[in-house]
Protein backbone atom coordinates (compact mmCIF):
# COMPACT_ATOMS: atom_id res chain seq x y z
CA UNK A 1 0.00 0.00 0.00
CA UNK A 2 1.40 3.60 -0.85
CA UNK A 3 -0.07 6.29 0.87
CA UNK A 4 -0.59 8.85 -1.78
CA UNK A 5 -0.87 11.77 0.94
CA UNK A 6 -3.55 13.73 2.24
CA UNK A 7 -5.74 16.07 0.21
CA UNK A 8 -8.40 18.72 1.29
CA UNK A 9 -10.60 17.24 -1.57
CA UNK A 10 -10.62 13.55 -3.79
CA UNK A 11 -12.40 14.00 -7.07
CA UNK A 12 -12.94 10.41 -8.30
CA UNK A 13 -13.43 11.07 -12.44
CA UNK A 14 -11.68 13.04 -14.82
CA UNK A 15 -13.84 14.18 -17.33
CA UNK A 16 -15.07 17.64 -17.44
CA UNK A 17 -17.13 17.30 -14.26
CA UNK A 18 -14.02 16.42 -12.15
CA UNK A 19 -11.22 18.58 -14.14
CA UNK A 20 -13.12 21.50 -13.77
CA UNK A 21 -13.56 21.40 -10.01
CA UNK A 22 -9.99 20.21 -9.66
CA UNK A 23 -9.14 24.00 -11.29
CA UNK A 24 -11.96 25.59 -9.33
CA UNK A 25 -10.66 24.29 -5.68
CA UNK A 26 -7.09 24.49 -7.07
CA UNK A 27 -7.65 28.30 -7.71
CA UNK A 28 -9.07 28.30 -4.04
CA UNK A 29 -5.69 27.08 -2.25
CA UNK A 30 -6.67 23.87 -1.99
CA UNK A 31 -5.22 20.76 -2.16
CA UNK A 32 -6.45 18.30 -4.62
CA UNK A 33 -6.21 15.03 -6.49
CA UNK A 34 -8.36 13.05 -8.76
CA UNK A 35 -8.67 9.33 -9.19
CA UNK A 36 -10.23 7.91 -12.24
CA UNK A 37 -10.57 3.69 -13.44
CA UNK A 38 -9.43 5.21 -17.12
CA UNK A 39 -7.23 7.58 -18.58
CA UNK A 40 -8.85 11.77 -18.36
CA UNK A 41 -11.68 11.77 -20.98
CA UNK A 42 -12.10 8.39 -21.47
CA UNK A 43 -16.03 9.01 -20.98
CA UNK A 44 -18.13 11.58 -22.68
CA UNK A 45 -16.10 14.72 -22.42
CA UNK A 46 -14.10 12.52 -24.82
CA UNK A 47 -16.33 13.00 -27.93
CA UNK A 48 -13.87 13.80 -31.07
CA UNK A 49 -15.69 16.53 -31.19
CA UNK A 50 -18.24 18.78 -29.52
CA UNK A 51 -19.80 22.26 -29.77
CA UNK A 52 -20.96 24.80 -26.78
CA UNK A 53 -23.99 26.62 -28.20
CA UNK A 54 -25.87 28.26 -25.77
CA UNK A 55 -29.13 28.40 -27.66
CA UNK A 56 -30.95 24.85 -26.58
CA UNK A 57 -33.86 22.67 -27.37
CA UNK A 58 -36.29 23.38 -29.91
CA UNK A 59 -37.15 26.73 -29.16
CA UNK A 60 -33.43 28.03 -29.47
CA UNK A 61 -33.90 28.90 -25.63
CA UNK A 62 -30.90 30.67 -24.00
CA UNK A 63 -29.27 28.03 -21.72
CA UNK A 64 -29.21 28.46 -17.77
CA UNK A 65 -26.93 31.37 -16.74
CA UNK A 66 -25.21 31.19 -20.00
CA UNK A 67 -23.31 34.76 -20.39
CA UNK A 68 -21.53 33.43 -16.49
CA UNK A 69 -21.02 29.57 -18.12
CA UNK A 70 -19.68 30.90 -21.55
CA UNK A 71 -16.88 33.09 -19.96
CA UNK A 72 -15.98 30.91 -17.20
CA UNK A 73 -15.98 27.91 -19.96
CA UNK A 74 -14.01 29.99 -22.58
CA UNK A 75 -11.35 31.53 -19.81
CA UNK A 76 -10.77 27.78 -19.18
CA UNK A 77 -10.23 26.98 -22.54
CA UNK A 78 -7.63 29.66 -23.27
CA UNK A 79 -5.60 28.96 -20.29
CA UNK A 80 -5.81 25.02 -21.26
CA UNK A 81 -4.75 26.28 -25.14
CA UNK A 82 -1.65 28.91 -23.74
CA UNK A 83 -0.18 25.12 -22.63
CA UNK A 84 -1.08 22.85 -25.84
CA UNK A 85 1.26 22.63 -28.24
CA UNK A 86 -1.92 21.64 -30.70
CA UNK A 87 -5.08 23.83 -31.86
CA UNK A 88 -8.06 21.95 -30.09
CA UNK A 89 -10.97 24.51 -30.54
CA UNK A 90 -12.57 27.14 -32.41
CA UNK A 91 -14.90 29.92 -31.94
CA UNK A 92 -16.43 30.31 -35.37
CA UNK A 93 -19.93 30.05 -34.17
CA UNK A 94 -22.91 27.10 -34.40
CA UNK A 95 -25.40 27.04 -37.25
CA UNK A 96 -29.11 26.30 -35.99
CA UNK A 97 -31.11 25.77 -40.11
CA UNK A 98 -34.89 25.90 -39.61
CA UNK A 99 -35.75 23.05 -41.53
CA UNK A 100 -39.08 23.27 -41.06
CA UNK A 101 -42.15 26.37 -40.48
CA UNK A 102 -42.00 25.58 -36.96
CA UNK A 103 -38.80 25.48 -35.87
CA UNK A 104 -38.66 28.82 -38.18
CA UNK A 105 -41.24 30.70 -35.63
CA UNK A 106 -39.68 29.59 -32.90
CA UNK A 107 -36.13 30.35 -34.18
CA UNK A 108 -37.20 34.00 -35.10
CA UNK A 109 -38.66 34.25 -31.88
CA UNK A 110 -35.57 33.54 -29.67
CA UNK A 111 -33.60 36.54 -30.33
CA UNK A 112 -36.21 38.94 -28.66
CA UNK A 113 -37.93 36.41 -25.93
CA UNK A 114 -35.12 35.22 -24.32
CA UNK A 115 -33.27 38.62 -23.83
CA UNK A 116 -29.52 37.50 -25.59
CA UNK A 117 -26.70 39.87 -24.50
CA UNK A 118 -26.37 41.67 -27.72
CA UNK A 119 -24.14 40.05 -30.89
CA UNK A 120 -24.82 36.65 -29.35
CA UNK A 121 -27.16 35.80 -32.02
CA UNK A 122 -29.43 36.88 -35.03
CA UNK A 123 -32.19 35.25 -36.88
CA UNK A 124 -31.89 35.26 -40.93
CA UNK A 125 -34.74 34.74 -42.99
CA UNK A 126 -34.72 32.23 -46.33
CA UNK A 127 -32.81 34.63 -48.41
CA UNK A 128 -30.20 36.10 -45.95
CA UNK A 129 -29.55 32.71 -44.98
CA UNK A 130 -29.02 31.24 -48.12
CA UNK A 131 -26.86 33.87 -49.27
CA UNK A 132 -24.44 33.63 -45.29
CA UNK A 133 -24.67 30.08 -45.84
CA UNK A 134 -25.22 28.77 -49.29
CA UNK A 135 -24.90 24.79 -48.48
CA UNK A 136 -27.89 24.39 -46.77
CA UNK A 137 -30.58 23.33 -49.46
CA UNK A 138 -32.99 22.61 -47.47
CA UNK A 139 -34.74 25.66 -44.69
CA UNK A 140 -36.90 28.31 -43.96
CA UNK A 141 -34.13 30.63 -42.79
CA UNK A 142 -32.00 29.84 -39.66
CA UNK A 143 -29.89 31.49 -36.41
CA UNK A 144 -26.88 32.47 -36.22
CA UNK A 145 -25.12 31.44 -32.78
CA UNK A 146 -21.94 33.41 -33.05
CA UNK A 147 -21.07 32.72 -29.70
CA UNK A 148 -20.69 29.07 -29.98
CA UNK A 149 -17.35 26.94 -30.08
CA UNK A 150 -16.25 24.01 -31.75
CA UNK A 151 -13.88 21.44 -29.52
CA UNK A 152 -11.82 18.38 -29.92
CA UNK A 153 -13.12 17.19 -26.48
CA UNK A 154 -10.66 13.97 -26.69
CA UNK A 155 -7.80 16.64 -26.91
CA UNK A 156 -9.17 18.97 -25.19
CA UNK A 157 -9.32 16.92 -21.65
CA UNK A 158 -5.79 15.68 -22.11
CA UNK A 159 -4.37 18.89 -22.25
CA UNK A 160 -6.64 20.67 -19.53
CA UNK A 161 -5.40 17.73 -16.98
CA UNK A 162 -2.05 18.47 -18.33
CA UNK A 163 -2.00 21.42 -17.65
CA UNK A 164 -3.84 21.71 -14.17
CA UNK A 165 -0.85 19.19 -13.17
CA UNK A 166 2.03 21.97 -12.93
CA UNK A 167 -1.03 24.23 -10.54
CA UNK A 168 -0.79 21.27 -7.99
CA UNK A 169 -3.40 18.56 -9.09
CA UNK A 170 -1.86 14.92 -8.54
CA UNK A 171 -4.30 12.69 -10.67
CA UNK A 172 -4.12 8.89 -10.49
CA UNK A 173 -5.36 6.96 -13.42
CA UNK A 174 -5.78 3.67 -15.04
CA UNK A 175 -6.67 1.73 -12.08
CA UNK A 176 -10.39 0.53 -10.44
CA UNK A 177 -11.00 2.74 -7.65
CA UNK A 178 -12.76 2.33 -4.31
CA UNK A 179 -13.56 4.38 -0.93
CA UNK A 180 -14.68 4.24 2.24
CA UNK A 181 -15.86 7.04 5.18
CA UNK A 182 -13.53 6.42 8.30
CA UNK A 183 -13.06 7.85 11.43
CA UNK A 184 -13.54 12.03 9.81
CA UNK A 185 -11.70 11.03 6.56
CA UNK A 186 -12.75 9.67 3.27
CA UNK A 187 -10.43 6.49 2.33
CA UNK A 188 -9.91 6.39 -1.37
CA UNK A 189 -7.70 3.46 -3.01
CA UNK A 190 -7.45 1.93 -6.46
CA UNK A 191 -6.06 -1.18 -7.41
CA UNK A 192 -2.74 0.06 -7.51
CA UNK A 193 -2.70 0.79 -3.93
CA UNK A 194 -2.55 4.13 -4.29
CA UNK A 195 -4.22 5.53 -1.22
CA UNK A 196 -5.25 9.31 0.03
CA UNK A 197 -7.36 10.23 2.59
CA UNK A 198 -9.27 13.70 2.50
CA UNK A 199 -11.74 16.05 4.24
CA UNK A 200 -14.45 15.91 1.31
CA UNK A 201 -14.78 13.36 -1.47
CA UNK A 202 -16.51 14.75 -5.11
CA UNK A 203 -18.12 11.81 -7.15
CA UNK A 204 -18.01 12.86 -10.81
CA UNK A 205 -17.77 9.55 -12.55
CA UNK A 206 -20.85 10.39 -15.11
CA UNK A 207 -22.91 7.42 -16.14
CA UNK A 208 -20.64 5.13 -13.18
CA UNK A 209 -23.14 7.82 -10.68
CA UNK A 210 -25.80 5.07 -11.99
CA UNK A 211 -24.22 2.30 -9.94
CA UNK A 212 -22.95 3.92 -7.05
CA UNK A 213 -25.13 2.90 -4.37
CA UNK A 214 -24.44 6.25 -2.31
CA UNK A 215 -26.00 8.01 -4.96
CA UNK A 216 -29.27 5.17 -5.77
CA UNK A 217 -31.67 7.68 -4.43
CA UNK A 218 -31.15 9.79 -7.15
CA UNK A 219 -33.43 9.13 -10.57
CA UNK A 220 -30.31 9.16 -13.01
CA UNK A 221 -30.63 7.78 -16.40
CA UNK A 222 -28.31 7.14 -18.93
CA UNK A 223 -28.04 7.85 -22.66
CA UNK A 224 -25.95 6.33 -25.60
CA UNK A 225 -24.48 8.86 -28.61
CA UNK A 226 -22.97 8.01 -31.11
CA UNK A 227 -20.68 10.39 -33.67
CA UNK A 228 -19.55 9.24 -36.85
CA UNK A 229 -16.31 11.22 -38.70
CA UNK A 230 -16.99 11.29 -42.08
CA UNK A 231 -14.49 12.62 -44.82
CA UNK A 232 -14.82 14.24 -47.94
CA UNK A 233 -12.61 14.71 -51.14
CA UNK A 234 -13.70 18.41 -51.29
CA UNK A 235 -13.61 21.05 -48.60
CA UNK A 236 -17.09 21.03 -47.23
CA UNK A 237 -18.33 25.09 -47.89
CA UNK A 238 -18.89 25.59 -44.60
CA UNK A 239 -18.01 28.74 -42.16
CA UNK A 240 -19.59 27.28 -38.93
CA UNK A 241 -20.62 24.12 -36.90
CA UNK A 242 -24.57 23.34 -37.29
CA UNK A 243 -26.84 22.02 -34.86
CA UNK A 244 -29.22 20.47 -36.52
CA UNK A 245 -30.89 16.93 -35.58
CA UNK A 246 -28.36 16.74 -33.54
CA UNK A 247 -24.70 18.16 -34.32
CA UNK A 248 -22.15 18.50 -36.69
CA UNK A 249 -19.03 19.55 -35.54
CA UNK A 250 -16.67 21.23 -38.63
CA UNK A 251 -13.06 22.75 -38.19
CA UNK A 252 -11.99 25.66 -40.62
CA UNK A 253 -8.26 23.82 -40.16
CA UNK A 254 -10.16 20.49 -41.22
CA UNK A 255 -12.57 21.62 -44.15
CA UNK A 256 -12.98 17.99 -45.56
CA UNK A 257 -14.31 16.65 -42.33
CA UNK A 258 -17.35 16.34 -40.23
CA UNK A 259 -18.11 14.63 -37.32
CA UNK A 260 -22.14 14.35 -37.17
CA UNK A 261 -23.09 13.18 -33.39
CA UNK A 262 -26.71 12.39 -31.84
CA UNK A 263 -28.00 10.99 -28.66
CA UNK A 264 -28.84 7.50 -30.01
CA UNK A 265 -30.25 4.93 -27.57
CA UNK A 266 -32.26 5.61 -24.55
CA UNK A 267 -31.98 2.13 -23.15
CA UNK A 268 -28.57 0.71 -25.11
CA UNK A 269 -27.63 -2.82 -25.01
CA UNK A 270 -23.99 -2.37 -25.31
CA UNK A 271 -21.10 0.37 -25.16
CA UNK A 272 -19.94 0.20 -28.42
CA UNK A 273 -20.56 1.93 -32.13
CA UNK A 274 -22.59 -0.06 -34.36
CA UNK A 275 -24.12 -0.02 -37.89
CA UNK A 276 -27.52 0.76 -37.05
CA UNK A 277 -25.71 3.59 -35.68
CA UNK A 278 -24.10 4.94 -38.56
CA UNK A 279 -27.02 4.56 -40.83
CA UNK A 280 -29.21 6.87 -38.04
CA UNK A 281 -26.00 9.51 -38.49
CA UNK A 282 -26.24 8.97 -42.41
CA UNK A 283 -29.58 9.98 -42.20
CA UNK A 284 -29.29 13.33 -40.33
CA UNK A 285 -26.14 14.33 -42.85
CA UNK A 286 -28.90 13.55 -45.97
CA UNK A 287 -31.58 15.40 -44.10
CA UNK A 288 -29.17 18.44 -43.11
CA UNK A 289 -27.35 18.50 -46.44
CA UNK A 290 -28.54 16.04 -49.66
CA UNK A 291 -26.69 14.48 -51.19
CA UNK A 292 -23.39 14.69 -49.17
CA UNK A 293 -23.72 11.67 -47.85
CA UNK A 294 -23.17 9.98 -51.32
CA UNK A 295 -19.85 11.85 -51.45
CA UNK A 296 -18.52 10.92 -47.49
CA UNK A 297 -16.11 8.14 -46.66
CA UNK A 298 -16.27 7.24 -42.64
CA UNK A 299 -13.03 7.59 -41.23
CA UNK A 300 -13.83 6.76 -37.59
CA UNK A 301 -16.76 6.30 -35.09
CA UNK A 302 -17.20 6.78 -31.87
CA UNK A 303 -19.73 6.11 -28.93
CA UNK A 304 -20.24 7.07 -24.87
CA UNK A 305 -22.57 8.10 -22.40
CA UNK A 306 -24.79 10.92 -21.08
CA UNK A 307 -25.98 10.45 -17.39
CA UNK A 308 -29.48 12.76 -17.18
CA UNK A 309 -32.11 13.50 -14.75
CA UNK A 310 -35.98 13.73 -15.50
CA UNK A 311 -35.82 17.98 -16.00
CA UNK A 312 -32.53 17.62 -17.91
CA UNK A 313 -30.66 20.12 -16.08
CA UNK A 314 -27.01 19.34 -14.06
CA UNK A 315 -27.14 17.75 -10.55
CA UNK A 316 -24.28 19.32 -7.80
CA UNK A 317 -24.85 19.23 -3.95
CA UNK A 318 -23.69 17.64 -0.61
CA UNK A 319 -25.51 14.14 0.05
CA UNK A 320 -28.33 14.70 2.28
CA UNK A 321 -27.05 11.85 5.50
CA UNK A 322 -23.19 11.20 4.68
CA UNK A 323 -20.63 14.36 6.09
CA UNK A 324 -18.82 15.72 3.18
CA UNK A 325 -19.42 13.55 0.23
CA UNK A 326 -20.64 15.79 -2.63
CA UNK A 327 -21.84 14.54 -6.46
CA UNK A 328 -21.38 17.04 -9.77
CA UNK A 329 -23.34 14.84 -12.53
CA UNK A 330 -26.02 14.93 -15.06
CA UNK A 331 -24.26 17.37 -18.18
CA UNK A 332 -26.36 16.17 -20.55
CA UNK A 333 -24.89 17.50 -23.78
CA UNK A 334 -23.92 20.72 -21.49
CA UNK A 335 -20.71 19.29 -20.04
CA UNK A 336 -18.52 21.31 -22.40
CA UNK A 337 -20.38 24.43 -21.92
CA UNK A 338 -21.82 24.59 -17.86
CA UNK A 339 -19.11 22.45 -16.63
CA UNK A 340 -16.15 25.57 -15.32
CA UNK A 341 -18.89 27.38 -13.86
CA UNK A 342 -21.05 24.80 -12.27
CA UNK A 343 -17.28 23.51 -10.83
CA UNK A 344 -17.09 27.42 -9.27
CA UNK A 345 -20.77 26.69 -7.94
CA UNK A 346 -19.67 23.74 -6.14
CA UNK A 347 -15.82 25.17 -5.04
CA UNK A 348 -18.42 27.98 -3.31
CA UNK A 349 -20.31 25.18 -1.29
CA UNK A 350 -17.30 23.57 0.01
CA UNK A 351 -15.01 26.18 0.54
CA UNK A 352 -17.05 28.66 1.83
CA UNK A 353 -20.93 26.67 2.99
CA UNK A 354 -22.82 29.08 0.17
CA UNK A 355 -25.95 27.55 -1.46
CA UNK A 356 -25.95 25.93 -4.48
CA UNK A 357 -28.92 27.48 -6.51
CA UNK A 358 -31.69 25.52 -6.62
CA UNK A 359 -32.22 24.72 -9.97
CA UNK A 360 -28.90 22.92 -10.12
CA UNK A 361 -29.23 21.44 -6.72
CA UNK A 362 -29.57 18.24 -5.32
CA UNK A 363 -32.10 19.32 -3.00
CA UNK A 364 -34.39 19.31 -5.82
CA UNK A 365 -34.59 15.73 -5.58
CA UNK A 366 -34.67 15.25 -1.90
Amino acid sequence: MKNSGHFDAVIIGAGIAGLSTADALLQRGLRVAIFDRSEPGAGASGAPRVLINPATGRRAKMSWNAPEALAMAEDLIKRTARHSDKIFYEKSGVIRPALNEKLAKDFSNSPEKYEWPEGWIEWLDESEFEKKFPLFQVHHGGLHIKQGFTLKGDLYIRRLSEYLKPEGLQIFSGYPVTYKYDKGLWITENTNRDVSESENLICTTGHSLSENPDWKFLDLHNIKGQTATFQFDEPLPLNASVSSLGYMAWFGSEPNRLVVGSTYEHHPEYDEPDEEGLNYLRKKLDTTFPGWNDKATVAGQWSGYRTTVPDKKPLIGMHPTKENLFIFGALGSKGMSMGPYLGQLLADLIVDGIEVPSEVSIQRFL
